[in-house]
């Protein structure tokens, strides 16, 4: 009975870090950004909307990325500080990737969803394995 309660408090060490996490990284590293570049409000409002968006979109790629490297045995999800530390980094990461990737405005709406879809993957795929441990023996699917 006491095992059972035990998974249930590292699902939610996990998935809450993992879901709100990217959206927190993200939006600090955009009001960073704007204070510092001296961008104006209109511009700022538009970008913390944006990067919320980015976020939660990440927060579900991040979900599949862990179940991914889980199910392979290579990587155990994070849990409590790993987890929002990690998690703020890939948010903060897919920011940068896409300014860094984003095609110009004027190009074809599949340009812009595959270099949003490459940055959100890359972040998550870095970030996790690069934080995430190595699962231990005691991991069996049964």
């Amino acid at each position: 009975m006491k095992r059972r309660a035990a998974r249930v408090v590292r699902v939610r060490s996990w998935l809450l870090p993992t879901l709100i996490g990217p959206s927190l990284g993200a939006l600090l590293f955009v009001i960073g950004h704007g204070v510092v570049s001296g961008a104006s409000l209109a511009k700022m409002v538009a970008e913390v909307v944006a990067s919320c968006l980015l976020g939660a979109a990440l927060g579900a790629v991040l979900s599949l990325v862990d179940f991914g490297l889980l199910v392979a045995r290579l990587r155990t999800p994070p849990t409590s500080g790993r987890a929002w530390v990690s998690s703020a980094l890939a948010g903060a990461g897919a920011v940068l990737l896409w300014r860094w990737l984003r095609p110009s405005l004027l190009s074809a709406p599949s340009s812009h969803l595959v270099a949003l879809l490459a940055a959100l993957i890359v972040s998550a795929v870095v970030v996790r394995v690069l934080t995430s441990q190595r699962p231990s023996a005691w991991l069996r699917f049964s």
